[in-house]
């Protein structure tokens, strides 16, 4: 998978919004998808940040699943240290 355009924005306060170009190419069987995904996150302390957003492809990051039902709504959850 290829993210050809990946994008990350400050909104206000602690609010980012990031959009994102997907396409997947399989050379394999052949196959050829793409889309985007859009979302929202908010940082609630320094190290910890959640948000979600919608997935308009019909793949995920997740490879080895060639099933192709991944569009829709997803969460996020982020922590560092």
């Amino acid at each position: 998978m290829t993210c050809v355009f990946c994008a990350r924005y400050h909104l206000v306060w602690k609010l980012d919004a990031l959009a994102e170009y997907r396409w997947l190419e399989v050379d394999e069987i052949g196959d050829e998808k793409q889309g985007g995904l859009l979302g929202l996150e908010v940082q609630l302390s320094p190290n910890f940040s959640i948000g979600g957003g919608y997935n308009f492809t019909e793949f995920n990051d997740r490879l080895t699943a060639l099933d192709y039902d991944a569009k829709g709504w997803f969460i996020t959850i982020s922590g560092h240290f």
